[in-house]
């Protein structure tokens, strides 16, 4: 609560107007995800993290922070899907990597 929580809410009513005035916006929709998922509201995380990837299938922002919530669901293999996908669009993402690494370097990729 208190101060942290007042930036959070001031900053998810600045989204929701952009995400209202500019609907086709990737990155506000990300962006109101990433705020989601620092609040762990996972499930709204998720929608808007899905609109992002409907704007913008490339999005590896987006995909990663999918991949992330994953792993707080304990769900490694959806994870791991996420990261490889990221690092199909982006393979500078060393960290994300490296945890594609750590979820599994003894199984081959699971896409490729």
């Amino acid at each position: 609560g208190g101060l942290a929580q007042g930036r959070f809410d001031a900053a998810e009513r600045l989204l929701d107007g952009l995400i209202r005035d500019y609907p086709d916006w990737a990155e506000a929709w990300n962006k109101r995800a990433t705020l989601y998922f620092l609040q762990d509201r996972d499930d709204e995380s998720i929608s808007d993290i899905e609109e992002t990837l409907r704007l913008e299938p490339r999005h590896f922002g987006a995909l990663g922070g999918f991949g992330q919530i994953c792993l707080r669901q304990d769900e490694p293999v959806s994870a791991r899907i996420a990261f490889e996908k990221a690092l199909l669009v982006n393979p500078h993402l060393d960290g994300v990597r490296e945890i594609v690494h750590e979820l599994g370097a003894e199984f081959r990729p699971v896409i490729n």
